[in-house]
């Protein structure tokens, strides 16, 4: 009998509801009793949160020793007991150090001590009291690095050795190979790295520990240098060219090697050249590009510029600038490099001349000679002041100089010392040159006088004179005769010295520098108005002279007066004083 098909479905259907009323049956089962655990989980942990209220966990060890049950309190106290009288059992160098931890600055932390016992999980209490069970814990110290190395300073011995790096020693023979000397370590201890052990070990409840040299270990090593060699090597047999202009310098051999340094300062050794060194080769290479410039040669006639001969400028070499190029460049490989020139200006070379372009100065000189006894040769020079006012009567007359010439042989000994060729420490026949220009310019010695023009040769000191203009004037009287000049080469000799055209500034400010305390003053100096003076003066037979500068308060100006039988100083110093009242009225 065939089945019907309705059948089939109600079975199917009943076993449906069948099964799902045992599911739900299995589930509220497995609900209710995990609401029993859950309910036995909390009511334990919670009698147990209350048991040990104010307490500290059961089975709570710290470093060995129980703190279980305890109020925490008397957990805290024993804790302190325990713990904070601590010693730092220190060896250093084969001595020992025992110090008090809390005094030196590592302190015992009470509260994150305990709170580590319920930490994390462990602050649910049946996963802290099974993990006290497991686990024993370890004092929590706080670390006061500044005052431990304070503690530490006065019994911790001070040392430092200073690593030595490799290097190498590069040898003048090419035939011969580099040396490398070895590298070697250092060491440095003190209150601070003794510091900072403790603190590091003390943080792990490490109290006995011994204290080691921290090691200084050289940035480049042996091995370092060893793999540089051929790099060093290759460099010794190349050659460096520096272009200059139409001519070039060509660096190689033992020369180059000289040059040769290693920079230390990169990542990577690597060969350079010593700009230092390389700045002293140019420099001995220099004469041979050296282009002298041609001097502007500017006129002045009384003050006044009448003409001007521009000059042209000269070049060098700046070996400080190519020096530092070249070195930039020979790091990045480039092995031929510019060098750099500098323009050398021309001097000034000024050429004064002065007329009688001042009458009534004119005047008022041929006034006092017509009215004075003697002979009178002057001339007088505004150099500073409101004009250029000037006037030479007799001027060109020759006369014997007196002891006026000695500023001539001092002016000439002055330009063998500028030249290198002497020095003031030189000597004479009398001593120092020094000393006898002293006494030659101060008390008018004629031996030291006679001992320097000795020394400069009789035909020489003419010749050197006549070839810087001063024509007129003769002192090689070695054969017999007398020394002569005139008021105009005097005066010459005077602003030339003063504009510092035939001496530089440092001479001219030595001799004026004696001038200043020559010992004669009744003439010039004595008509001057209590001016500065710098002079010389001469005084032979009849014959009374001086020659100097006076700086005024309106106009400093150069004065020559050369007389003969006007009766001594009495009329130079007459003289002198109408005509610094002129220049400074």
């Amino acid at each position: 009998m065939a089945s019907h098909p309705s059948s089939f479905v109600q079975l199917e259907l009943h076993q449906a509801r069948l099964f799902s009323k045992q599911h739900l049956l299995g589930l509220r089962q497995l609900f209710g009793a995990t609401m029993v655990v859950s309910g036995f989980f909390i009511g334990l942990n919670i009698l147990l949160a209350g048991a040990t209220f104010g307490r500290v966990m059961p089975f709570t060890r710290i470093a060995g020793s129980s703190y279980g049950w305890q109020d925490s309190a008397t957990a805290r106290e024993r804790l302190a007991d325990n713990h904070n009288n601590a010693n730092l059992a220190l060896s250093v160098e084969g001595q020992s150090i025992l110090l008090n931890a809390n005094q030196a600055g590592v302190r015992l932390q009470l509260d994150d001590t305990l709170a580590q016992t319920h930490s994390g999980w462990r602050q649910i209490p049946i996963i802290g009291l099974v993990s006290n069970l497991l686990f024993s814990y370890q004092p929590v110290y706080s670390i006061d690095q500044v005052q431990l190395a304070s503690s530490l300073k006065s019994v911790i011995p001070e040392m430092k050795l200073e690593p030595k790096e490799a290097k190498v020693i590069i040898p003048l023979d090419l035939d011969q190979g580099v040396e490398v000397v070895p590298a070697s370590g250092g060491k440095v201890l003190d209150a601070q790295v003794a510091a900072a052990q403790v603190a590091f070990q003390a943080k792990d409840n490490v109290f006995a520990l011994r204290i080691l040299p921290n090691a200084l270990e050289p940035k480049w090593k042996t091995e370092d240098y060893a793999a540089f060699l051929p790099q060093l090597e290759s460099a010794r047999k190349t050659s460096l060219t520096i272009k200059a202009g139409d001519q070039e310098i060509v660096i190689n051999g033992a020369d180059l090697q000289k040059l040769l340094a290693v920079d230390t300062d990169g990542i990577r050794l690597a060969v350079m050249i010593d700009q230092v060194a390389l700045t002293t080769y140019i420099k001995s290479r220099m004469p041979q590009f050296y282009q002298t410039p041609i001097s502007t040669k500017v006129s002045l006639r009384d003050g006044v510029e009448v003409s001007r001969q521009d000059g042209v400028a000269g070049k060098t070499l700046d070996a400080e600038k190519t020096a530092q190029l070249v070195a930039e460049s020979y790091k990045q490989g480039v092995m031929i490099g510019e060098a750099v020139f500098a323009v050398v200006d021309p001097n000034i070379l000024y050429s004064r001349s002065y007329t009688n372009n001042d009458q009534e100065l004119y005047k008022l000189i041929e006034n006092f000679a017509a009215s004075h006894k003697g002979s009178y040769r002057v001339a007088a020079v505004e150099l500073e002041g409101p004009g250029h006012r000037s006037s030479f009567y007799n001027a060109d007359d020759a006369i014997i100089t007196a002891s006026t010439y000695k500023v001539f042989v001092a002016y000439a000994a002055l330009l063998k010392v500028e030249s290198g060729e002497w020095t003031l420490n030189s000597s004479t026949s009398l001593g120092s040159l020094d000393k006898c220009m002293t006494n030659m310019i101060v008390v008018s010695d004629n031996s030291c006088a006679l001992a320097i023009q000795d020394k400069l040769g009789w035909k020489w000191l003419d010749s050197f004179l006549n070839d810087k203009g001063f024509k007129a004037t003769k002192l090689n009287n070695s054969m017999g005769g007398d020394k002569y000049s005139t008021a105009r080469d005097e005066m010459a000799l005077l602003t030339g010295l003063y504009n510092t055209e035939l001496v530089n500034q440092t001479s001219r400010d030595y001799l004026f520098g004696l001038m200043g305390k020559q010992i004669y003053t009744q003439g010039i100096v004595a008509g001057s108005g209590g001016s500065l003076v710098a002079d010389k003066v001469g005084f032979l037979d009849d014959l009374y002279h001086d020659m100097g500068i006076v700086y005024g308060p309106k106009a400093t100006y150069a004065l020559v007066i050369m007389t003969e039988g006007a009766g001594g100083f009495q009329n130079i110093r007459l003289l002198s004083q109408q005509i610094y009242d002129y220049y400074n009225r």
